[in-house]
């Protein structure tokens, strides 16, 4: 018993001594700041007041200069939308670019020095002069001027509509852990100290402003009412003015223009945010808690008033919803603000008692609103480190969230299955994606920093996942006992930065219960709970099924088309959907009403996938038309083919979820069957004639791929080597592929090298030469009937005039002309060719196409190489052949039409000998790229 009195108190002693020995800093600022909407910049002074609270003295600070990571390419916010497959900030003008400057520190009137940070130019290390003792304070006062961005991320400006955030010199916290100094970033917020604000904003009279906090005062002037200086003696901001060497410095709006000083005040808050619009059209009200009045404004901006026509009422509605979550909303005033129609792509984001709403529709407002407030209780009251536990703040709003939703917008289960409804307003993309991923070993952990999730985790697990996991809770310990928690866990760590530990303590405390088998959930990966994955089949006809509850087996109607079959009609069963499935299979019979034959398609195959590894094995078969004769009895002979291809495909993905990277190795084998013509002569006693009639020609092409493709956003490559090998031959083919993006990032130049090697298995011989000569390598782009492994899609794919006879698909050099008629046609070769192709955008502004109403992108193309051939001596051409032209891509690339306009002699020489006249439209080539149109931004991350 004494033994047991003697843990107890232990116990209670350690967390008695824990709650004693718990500090925060604290930071309080008094900034004035003049708006310049001429030139996009602030000019201002500030005066930091830093509490040191710790028990350790201080010998430096850092601060962060976030303005700075707009300044260039380089920067770690930079890199961070281009791991999220942005490119607009990347491809910016320095007109839309920003930074801080023109900082002169002194730390209580004595001036300091500061070191840049080697990695991060938005941090700085501010050295002290004096180091500062614990429970001392220190005033840092500083000029600087800001020249605001385009808002690509959260803040700045679009045109004359102000976005202020993360504008001013800020400390880096410092808890128990050290210090916290990180760089801006788009995918992961913020970790600030508590403090109180009195800030005062200058700028034209026409301006109307929402902020953080309320509002105390308006002055107008017609004087410029600038950054005020620091008071050495008072140790106070003195009556505003403009330094001198500021004057000389910066473009400042002219005198004689009226201006207004507003003066703000927030107490116990994280930042401070603004807003300024000369359009907006501001709704003010009162929200009464059971505590005090709360002042509610919106802020709308004339293109939004029918859109936000019931904002207030969703922003009351949230604050009271919320309210009874936690315990009353703390803070004398909450903010809506819309955002310009331009920035709707920009997230919707939060700041102590004010956020700024980028939404598009009415439903999707109310939610949003619902979750930008209530990111108040949750990331400005309980101000944890979201750049190491994210979770903490989003997706504990999110489960908030889904109870809003539930409450004003229940899901209709008799309409919409829980990740299947793509309204937006129920989250169900995300629900979906985060599915998948689970189900592909894709997904990573709930507690993770911000920058180790994958842009496709960042929102599936931090949001999804997380509220998924506090469903669970709540549905383990009861929704009483889960409002008991949300509400302690409220009341016991608002204005502090609690951990996770410190949610599992309340959690335990409420309930009683150890719960760390659940709080453990947060480190791992895979399914919550491994018994609500449990599927039925069930047929779906027409739509094919989408949700994760099922295993779907669909039946739709399909068509298809060639020259010899005409249109052909069927259905199509198959079981694939996503997540892709262990086993899947195809079965796509089809009638071809142009040869009456029975066609189609089938496949089988099995998956295994890990997070580094998908594994696939599969069997696949089809049955097409390839040709046809006219026999002369009015009824054409038609030509078929079947295939059959055993395959087995790895893929290795980068350990980094993050990065874009993999290799890809196949072996396949193809076994080909393909109808031929046979002639034979049969002689009766009074006539001999011909029989045009055809046989079965059956033979295998055995193949080896590795390949490796990095789909970054950014200067994307791939490299594939592939070796074929017949009865008769092995053919090697090299092929590399760079982009350069320009631009948007969308468009660019890409560079294609090929290099092929032809070798003969058996002597050569004029009889093995003609046998193998549909493989033989080729400068040309080949046309169908060098399709040996029939992997590649005709129209007609035998044709020898007329526009299906133009037809090319991208392999070998890939020349846009050629010489099909010629027996040795220029750049053929049965040893080896070398060829580079360049293809790239047409900017807008050259671009005689732009001004349709469709985007038509107009590209050109150049193709360079040479062949062993050519080095011969009498070569038919020279050792170095080209073509180049414009290319027009419609659907994505999906389909490419190719307009020689230059080309080597050879080439001129064939077309002026064999095409005769209007011949320019029959060097015209065109190419169906099929898998262009592949989801590849989801294939990004998805086996697909």
């Amino acid at each position: 018993m004494r033994y047991f009195l003697f843990i107890f108190f232990s116990i209670l002693l350690s967390v008695v001594n824990g709650q004693q020995n718990y500090w925060q800093q604290q930071v309080n600022y008094t900034i004035n700041v003049q708006l310049d909407d001429v030139n996009n910049t602030l000019t201002g002074f500030e005066q930091m007041e830093y509490l040191n609270n710790s028990p350790d003295t201080l010998g430096f600070i850092y601060l962060h200069l976030w303005q700075n990571a707009y300044k260039n390419d380089r920067t770690t916010f930079s890199e961070q939308l281009l791991h999220s497959d942005r490119t607009d900030f990347y491809f910016s003008n320095d007109d839309k670019r920003g930074f801080i400057n023109q900082l002169d520190i002194k730390v209580n009137n004595t001036p300091a020095v500061f070191e840049t940070d080697s990695a991060h130019i938005d941090i700085i290390k501010l050295l002290l002069p004096t180091p500062l003792a614990p429970h001392s304070k220190a005033i840092i006062s500083t000029p600087f001027f800001v020249k605001l961005p385009y808002n690509f991320s959260r803040g700045g400006h679009a045109g004359q509509s102000y976005q202020i955030t993360q504008w001013y010199p800020k400390a880096a916290l410092y808890d128990s852990h050290g210090w916290h100094p990180m760089p801006y970033t788009d995918q992961g917020e913020f970790y600030n100290d508590f403090g109180d604000y009195t800030v005062h904003i200058a700028l034209p009279a026409n301006y109307k402003v929402g902020a953080t906090g309320l509002l105390l005062s308006r002055e107008e002037t017609t004087a410029n009412v600038l950054p005020a200086a620091f008071d050495n003696n008072s140790n106070k901001i003195k009556k505003p003015f403009f330094p001198k060497k500021q004057v000389e410095e910066t473009t400042v709006v002219a005198s004689s223009r009226k201006l207004q000083t507003l003066t703000y005040t927030a107490n116990n808050v994280t930042d401070f945010a603004w807003f300024a619009d000369k359009r907006f059209i501001v709704k003010a009200d009162t929200i009464q808690l059971a505590s005090h009045t709360v002042k509610a404004f919106c802020y709308i901006l004339p293109e939004n008033a029918e859109l936000y026509a019931h904002s207030m009422q969703f922003l009351k509605k949230a604050v009271h919803f919320y309210s009874n979550q936690f315990g009353d909303y703390p803070y004398p005033s909450v903010s809506v603000v819309s955002c310009p129609q331009e920035l709707f792509r920009v997230t919707s984001m939060e700041y102590p008692m004010i956020t700024l709403m980028c939404e598009e529709t009415e439903m999707e407002l109310d939610a949003t609103i619902a979750h930008e407030v209530g990111h108040n209780w949750l990331q400005a009251i309980l101000a944890t480190n979201e750049r190491d536990h994210a979770w903490m703040d989003e997706g504990f709003n999110t489960f908030i969230e889904r109870k809003y939703r539930q409450r004003y917008y229940p899901i209709d289960e008799t309409k919409a299955i829980k990740g299947v409804d793509f309204s937006g307003l129920n989250g169900a993309g995300a629900h979906f994606l985060l599915n998948n991923l689970i189900a592909l070993h894709k997904d990573q952990p709930i507690d993770l920093t911000s920058k180790a999730y994958s842009f496709n985790n960042y929102g599936a697990i931090v949001y999804e996942k997380t509220a998924d996991w506090l469903e669970q809770l709540e549905k383990e310990i009861g929704v009483d006992a889960m409002h008991r928690v949300m509400q302690l866990y409220f009341k016991n760590y608002g204005f502090k930065h609690p951990q996770p530990a410190d949610l599992k303590q309340v959690a335990e405390r409420v309930t009683g219960k150890d719960l760390s088998y659940q709080f453990n959930k947060i480190y791992q990966t895979g399914w919550l709970d491994s018994s609500t994955i449990k599927k039925t089949t069930q047929l779906k006809i027409l739509i094919p099924g989408l949700d994760n509850k099922h295993h779907y087996i669909n039946l739709s109607p399909i068509a298809g088309y060639n020259s010899y079959d005409k249109i052909m009609i069927g259905a199509v069963l198959h079981n694939y959907q996503l997540p892709l499935q262990k086993f899947q299979f195809l079965v796509a019979p089809l009638y071809a009403t142009g040869s009456s034959k029975l066609n189609g398609a089938a496949r089988i195959a099995v998956n295994r996938f890990t997070q580094k590894q998908w594994l696939e094995t599969s069997l696949s078969a089809v049955s097409y038309s390839i040709n046809q004769f006219e026999t002369g009895n009015n009824k054409p002979l038609i030509l078929g083919m079947q295939r059959i291809v055993p395959s087995v495909k790895l893929t290795i993905y980068n350990k980094d979820l993050r990065e874009k990277d993999k290799w890809v190795l196949q072996a396949r084998s193809f076994l080909l069957k393909e109808d031929l013509l046979d002639f034979t002569t049969i002689t009766t006693p009074t006539d001999t004639f011909d029989v045009l009639d055809k046989k079965a020609s059956a033979y295998l092409i055995n193949q080896l791929a590795v390949g490796y493709e990095n789909n970054r956003i950014l200067y994307p490559y791939n490299a594939r080597l592939i070796i074929d090998q017949g009865s008769k031959f092995i053919r090697v083919g090299f092929t590399g592929n760079y982009f350069f993006n320009y631009k948007n990032g969308e468009q660019g130049i890409n560079a294609r090298f090929f290099a092929g090697k032809f070798v003969y298995l058996t002597p050569k011989t004029f009889l093995s030469a003609y046998e193998t000569g549909r493989y033989h390598l080729n400068l040309s782009a080949p046309k169908g009937n060098e399709d040996y492994t029939f992997s590649n899609y005709f129209i007609g794919r035998n044709e020898f005039e007329g526009f299906k006879s133009q037809q090319v698909m991208e392999r070998d050099g890939f020349f846009k002309v050629g010489t099909d008629l010629l027996g040795n046609k220029i750049g053929k070769s049965d040893d080896w060719i070398m060829a580079l192709n360049i293809s790239g955008n047409i900017p807008d502004k050259y671009n005689p196409l732009s001004i349709l109403p469709v985007a038509i992108p107009l590209k050109f193309f150049f193709d360079i190489g040479t062949y062993s051939e050519a080095w011969q001596d009498n070569a038919a051409s020279g050792r170095f052949v080209y073509d180049a032209g414009l290319q027009l891509s419609l659907l994505k690339d999906g389909i490419n039409i190719y307009f020689p306009l230059l080309y080597s002699k050879v080439y001129g020489d064939y077309y002026k000998s064999t095409l005769g006249d209007k011949r320019f439209w029959k060097t015209v080539s065109f190419n169906i790229n099929l898998s262009a149109l592949r989801p590849n931004n989801i294939s990004r991350e998805l086996p697909l």
